[in-house]
């Protein structure tokens, strides 16, 4: 992190000596949370300061969404959750008006890890959902395993809050409590074929790789609800 702090510095000055402000929101972004990682709050509130001046001044729905964004993570930091869920719903709103699915899909992430943090499980899941579908969608297999050991340090019953349709609920019901696929498929009346399907949907949905890891999220929530 030292010698990202350095370059991102440096990045910054040049910058901020050329007054490419709308070129700067990267930059800025990345600087935050290094600053956020490294613990050091106080000069990730003076970047991020520095940036949503930027953004009133450019009135760009870019760096709106990344002061946004910046403030909602340093709030996180501070244990304000409300505050920070307020300004990270801003960031996405602001990403879904310039229609790029890529950052609409970060700015999901960045909520979906607040509301996980501040314990809103079933919300992070479908946030985090959302953004594992458009990763996926697009092609980002990097930013798409993200997503998924997201989903997976969120904890309790899969499918809360409709991420699961009704039917792939019903399969992962019957596969945590250890049924075979030709089980689930007798009980539900269809092919063991279209069980596997579903089940390759159930994982990818949750972020997880195996009947193992299904059953064992049944049995975390059922630990905590006793």
């Amino acid at each position: 992190y030292e010698t990202a702090s350095a370059d991102v510095a440096a990045a910054l000055a040049v910058q901020e000596e050329m007054g490419i402000a709308g070129y700067s929101e990267s930059y800025f972004s990345t600087a935050v949370d290094v600053a956020l990682a490294q613990g050091n709050l106080e000069l990730a509130e003076e970047l991020t300061g520095r940036l949503e001046r930027f953004a009133a001044s450019s009135r760009l729905d870019g760096l709106e969404a990344a002061a946004k964004r910046c403030r909602g993570l340093g709030l996180a930091a501070r244990g304000d959750f409300d505050g920070a869920l307020a300004s990270l719903r801003e960031a996405l709103a602001a990403r879904e008006r310039i229609a790029a699915p890529f950052e609409v899909a970060r700015a999901l992430v960045a909520l979906g890890d607040v509301q996980r943090r501040a314990r809103q499980r079933r919300a992070a899941r479908e946030t985090l959902g959302r953004a594992l579908q458009i990763f996926e969608s697009l092609g980002a297999p990097m930013r798409a395993e993200r997503a998924r050991r997201a989903i997976g340090r969120i904890g309790g019953r899969p499918g809360a809050g409709g991420l699961l349709t009704p039917t792939e609920q019903r399969v992962a019901d019957l596969v945590a409590e250890g049924r075979t696929n030709k089980e689930v498929a007798a009980e539900l009346v269809v092919t063991v074929r279209a069980v596997e399907a579903n089940l390759s949907r159930i994982y990818s949905k949750l972020g997880i790789r195996s009947r193992a890891e299904l059953a064992r999220r049944y049995r975390t929530e059922d630990d905590a609800v006793r």
